[in-house]
């Protein structure tokens, strides 16, 4: 019998499962959206002092 693999996306980055609809929606899990909107801001910060 197959088995039922594709219940949950995973996140495109880690590959998490994801289980939340709005993170299944986007690819992209709560840990790594996370991580995105921290890069940006610490890139802008770094490329300010110089």
């Amino acid at each position: 019998m197959m088995e039922k693999e594709h219940d949950y996306s995973r996140c495109q980055i880690c590959g998490r499962k994801l289980k939340n609809p709005q993170y299944r929606r986007s690819g992209i899990g709560p840990k790594c959206k996370q991580k995105q909107s921290k890069e940006p801001d610490e890139k802008v910060v770094q490329l300010k002092l110089f």
